[in-house]
């Protein structure tokens, strides 16, 4: 495989045939920078015309500098073709309100706490007293 980049031999890289898919091939590419390169198969390493080619384009990784904010314009699009609409930050206050203003309303709690049953803390306190002498019989402590 040749690698360009602006009509510019990058690299050379030698395929090897994968064993067990019949008629496929295997090779691994690591570019040295972003941007868009040709990827042309040769018939032998130096033959000029090649038997296929492909693109590549490679992107940046995302850096802490970049821009993550929201795209207005995308999430418009994406809220109208879904039947919904984009909601700015002034108008999401209305909309928050009634819940936040809600009362509870008034009913009967029943609190049933579960440490106060000796044999649910007698249970647990088995499980690990037994796991630690397993771990600590086979020397794992």
């Amino acid at each position: 495989l040749r690698v360009s980049r602006d009509g510019k031999a990058v690299q050379e890289i030698g395929a090897s045939r994968t064993p067990d898919q019949p008629g496929a091939w295997d090779a691994v590419l690591a570019v040295p920078a972003p941007g868009s390169y040709r990827i042309d198969v040769l018939a032998e390493p130096g033959d000029p015309p090649p038997a296929a080619s492909c693109r590549l384009t490679v992107t940046a990784p995302a850096e802490d500098k970049d821009d993550l904010s929201a795209n207005p314009g995308y999430l418009a699009k994406l809220a109208a073709d879904s039947g919904g609409k984009l909601i700015s930050e002034d108008d999401l206050g209305p909309l928050l309100r009634p819940r936040v203003e809600a009362e509870p309303e008034p009913g009967k709690m029943n609190w049933t706490p579960l440490w106060d049953r000796a044999a649910l803390l007698l249970g647990m306190l088995a499980c690990f007293g037994t796991e630690w002498a397993v771990r600590r019989r086979q020397g794992l402590l």
